[in-house]
């Protein structure tokens, strides 16, 4: 997971900022920060793998964290998913990515600039 999202952000560094695409440097930005928070969890279910962001980093000692009782079950946490992987592909990352070079703000200034 961390080795597609530093070629993702390879990839964008190599772009201008101006050109960028919000919704790619946005899901950027939010798995960072998941990350640097210690909030992700990879589960690998053999032929695929989750992405799952956690509510608060298992290192915090607060009693719903440490109590299986409270704790959200598996079936409630799929709101929490944030991508599905298969086969060294991540594919929400992927959608993201499709055309991560291309701002619409900028194509919408320009269209009304021409009108």
């Amino acid at each position: 997971m961390l080795n597609s999202l530093v070629e993702k952000r390879r990839q964008m560094v190599l772009v201008p900022n101006l050109i960028h695409s919000k919704t790619a440097d946005d899901e950027i930005a939010s798995r960072t920060l998941y990350v640097d928070q210690n909030r992700l969890k990879l589960i690998n279910c053999i032929l695929f793998s989750i992405l799952i962001k956690l509510p608060e980093n298992d290192d915090v000692c607060l009693y719903e964290n440490r109590d299986s009782i409270l704790r959200r079950w598996w079936w409630k946490r799929y709101d929490d998913i944030i991508d599905i992987g298969a086969f060294n592909k991540w594919f929400r990352l992927g959608k993201f990515f499709e055309n991560y070079d291309i701002n619409e703000d900028e194509f919408n200034n320009s269209i009304s600039k021409l009108q």
